[in-house]
């Protein structure tokens, strides 16, 4: 009997011992649950984040061994009070994203958009250690209104779906070039010249090309650089291109006889990933390195500012770009961020107004600027867009002392962060932003309007899908409450390999895409009403 009494009292002692254990295990993961949902609020570092998580958890590890007294039992109750008093109102916040020029990081913006695109089922193919894995199948939806809009309402924004893929309607290809033999990543037409062209290879070589009349010919071929070209720009009176190259240099070109005017070798000896000229003199090139610095070229001396700023520490400088007056310098590194400077022609300085970062460790292949107009919004506004390799496009506007603010996300497919996806405004957009939009090209020069009135933004981007996607942009409308509307307006399908580079001539008569295989596309827009997807 004794022994017997003896075992079933072991058995009670070990059950309550399970269950004390038990109750300890559940009330410190209540904890941490608690944890991981304010963590956000309390640290804006994603390490810090993931290593406050860690460090509590191995805590709560050895706690969770120990049986529980009514002290710590009265813990999590302090502690939710607690931390509901301080970040509560913090994360409402975050809920109703306020997007406002304190935020450093963009992130969950990123995810809210590109999920509103697949009905909620986009997953996000990026982790806290930046791990990409395969997007999900993206299902373009073209909103028409809100649920609580009434019927005139819908039958508007129906007339406005269909106006605008009218308008982004192409009959077909006008020509191929085939004569570069590895990937062409920088298309762009001449300034206000709708005929124009040029493009910048990995062969080692850039073309330039008359597209009408027909048939399109190649005028020069550029081939002094000894590596991949990265980059090139047009001067504003179309004369001189300049280009740069992983063999550190940048060459001037005559655009009148295709001969390299002059070379200039980077005064750190690294590759030259980007360059532009300064809008208002052209006697001004800026570059970006692979070193992470922007140096500044004066044409007129041949000699490097002293002025140089080195703004990614460790990383390299993908894009840049001037906004039209050529006061303001975006400049988009391979660890995700955009750095916001404001030049001083008088002092030749940079100065650094703010730095934001898209998604860490995903580069910012290609940054365009564009002066305009939103409705709802400040007056003459500069909008920027930029292409991160997180699968999106991302559309900022300037803000209050020149800071970038969040306006959407587009999706596309980009997680190769090797491959320099660009995407550019619609050069109508200003059109089309100030309530005109503009009709389909004709044979005359003018450009007219038609009586559809829908503000917006217009956009176009290549993809690692081989297409072209067309966006359009409509900013909330604060009078009658209407919320910011966002659609794919069209898709073009005819490329082989990944769309690099996607422009238009300046009447949008034209569009040049070209892909990683050498090949480039000149669109040209359909001349009636009906829609065209097929080519």
């Amino acid at each position: 009997m004794t022994t017997t009494s003896s075992s079933e009292s072991n058995q009670q002692s070990m059950m309550t011992m399970i269950d004390s254990n038990l109750e300890s295990s559940i009330f410190w993961q209540h904890i941490i649950a608690l944890d991981v949902q304010y963590n956000s609020s309390r640290y804006f570092c994603t390490y810090m984040k993931i290593l406050y998580i860690k460090r509590r958890n191995q805590l709560f590890r050895e706690l969770s061994k120990q049986p529980l007294n009514s002290f710590r039992k009265q813990y999590l109750r302090l502690r939710h009070t607690i931390l509901s008093n301080c970040y509560q109102q913090q994360q409402q916040q975050q809920k109703k994203h306020v997007r406002n020029n304190s935020d450093s990081s963009f992130l969950s913006f990123i995810y809210d958009d590109l999920r509103s695109y697949s009905g909620g089922d986009w997953k996000s193919n990026i982790t806290l250690t930046n791990d990409v894995n395969q997007i999900e199948h993206l299902q373009f939806h073209q909103s028409t209104s809100s649920c609580n809009a009434d019927k005139n309402n819908h039958n508007n924004n129906n007339n406005s779906n269909i106006a605008f893929c009218e308008n982004f309607a192409f009959s077909g290809v006008h020509h191929i070039f085939d004569q570069h033999k590895s990937a062409v990543n920088c298309v762009k037409f001449a300034n206000s010249n709708k005929s124009l062209i040029c493009f910048a290879s990995d062969d080692h070589t850039l073309s330039i090309c008359q597209l009408t009349p027909l048939p399109a010919t190649i005028l020069f071929v550029l081939r002094e650089h000894q590596a991949p070209v990265t980059a090139f720009e047009w001067s504003q009176s179309n004369d001189l291109i300049v280009s740069c190259s992983l063999d550190s240099t940048i060459n001037l070109w005559s655009t009148m006889n295709g001969r390299c005017l002059r070379r200039f070798k980077d005064p750190q000896k690294c590759s030259i990933l980007t360059c532009t000229f300064l809008p208002t003199n052209n006697n001004m090139i800026f570059t970006g390195n692979q070193n992470g610095i922007v140096n500044i070229l004066n044409l007129s001396t041949g000699i490097y500012s002293k002025n140089s700023v080195n703004i990614c520490d460790g990383g390299h400088i993908v894009s840049m770009c001037f906004e039209s007056k050529g006061q303001l310098l975006w400049c988009g590194d391979s660890k995700g961020f955009i750095s916001t400077f404001r030049f001083e022609m008088e002092t030749c300085k940079l100065l650094l107004v703010n730095k934001v970062i898209i998604v860490p460790g995903c580069p910012i292949t290609s940054l365009s600027s564009s002066s305009s107009t939103i409705i709802g919004y400040d007056m003459n506004q500069n909008l920027l867009l930029a292409n991160c390799a997180c699968n999106a496009v991302v559309l900022f506007r300037t803000g209050i002392d020149n800071k970038l603010e969040f306006l959407k996300c587009f999706p596309i497919k980009h997680q190769n962060s090797k491959l320099k996806i660009k995407s550019s405004f619609c050069p109508n957009s200003d059109n089309i932003v100030n309530n005109q939009l503009p009709t389909l090209p004709s044979t005359s020069s003018s450009t007219t309007t038609s009586t559809t009135t829908t503000p917006g933004i217009c956009l176009v981007t290549g993809s690692e899908d081989t297409c072209i996607y067309f966006y359009h942009y409509q900013p909330p409308d604060l009078n009658t409450k209407t919320p910011a509307i966002s659609r794919c307006v069209n898709k073009l399908q005819g490329h082989s390999a990944t769309v690099l580079d996607v422009r238009f001539n300046h009447d949008e008569s034209l569009l040049a895409s070209a892909d990683s295989k050498g090949s480039i596309i000149i669109w040209k827009r359909n001349n009636n009403s009906s829609v065209s997807k097929n080519f």
